[in-house]
């Protein structure tokens, strides 16, 4: 693994998907992957474990340990799945029973409005260890795919359920400042807590640190409409499901 390093907060003028034409964005991308991005493409980057808060980066070199992740979001999206069976009995790898990728609409079995099924009701969750859950069964993320400084390519966060509350009100936020999500800079860092039965977690605090001009604004929107049926396509998988 790389060392640890401190993230310094790049100007958004010098960013990548800032500086360089869409239509050679398009070329480098068709370059290198052979045609679009897919939603098998992209680096996951999770929340760790038992309250780490160190991120750790995929990168060229191997992993790099960062306190904070700081780029443009440039969308979104809160998608939901359910497996029957649980991970340890299946071997992992198996598609979900139901899943949505607007986190309103479920497709599969039971299928329906996510809003009113059972399954998404908050202690629904199997009980481990003897203890009732206070989890839902059919688990809840946010997707944030960011794009940092020195990449073209948007890095994708895994967002558990302990982190959706705090992401929605810094969304919820800068909705009512009347400021676009993607028209800043957001630095991402990582906090310990610890649950009702004392076990400790990670939880994301975002935060914004810089504004975009309106040059810099339409430059990513247009980078972000070119790959939005890309993003629309990322599910969750069972390696991004926690228990927390």
């Amino acid at each position: 693994m790389a060392e640890s390093k401190e993230v310094t907060v790049v100007e958004p003028s010098e960013y990548r998907i800032v500086k360089t034409d869409p239509k050679q964005l398009s070329d480098i991308i068709r370059d290198n992957i052979g045609g679009q991005i897919t939603a098998f493409d992209l680096d996951r980057c999770k929340v760790p474990a038992g309250g780490g808060t160190m991120w750790e980066i995929p990168t060229l070199e191997g992993y790099s340990e960062e306190k904070a992740i700081h780029g443009v979001i440039v969308y979104f999206s809160d998608p939901r799945a359910y497996w029957e069976q649980a991970f340890e009995d299946s071997g992992g790898g198996t598609p979900p029973d139901c899943s949505s990728q607007n986190g309103f609409d479920g497709i599969g079995n039971p299928g329906g409005s996510c809003g009113v099924c059972p399954l998404a009701q908050f202690g629904s969750a199997p009980a481990r260890d003897g203890k009732e859950s206070r989890g839902q069964a059919c688990k809840q993320m946010r997707f944030l795919f960011i794009a940092r400084p020195h990449s073209i390519i948007p890095l994708l966060i895994v967002a558990p359920p302990t982190s959706l509350k705090e992401l929605k009100q810094y969304f919820i936020r800068m909705a009512g400042e009347g400021i676009n999500f993607s028209s800043v800079v957001t630095e991402l860092t990582l906090i310990k807590d610890k649950n009702a039965d004392g076990i400790q977690y990670s939880r994301i605090v975002p935060r914004m640190v810089k504004r975009l001009s309106a040059e810099e604004h339409a430059r990513v929107k247009e980078y972000a409409d070119a790959l939005r049926g890309a993003f629309q396509t990322v599910e969750i998988t069972p390696e991004d499901v926690t228990d927390e």
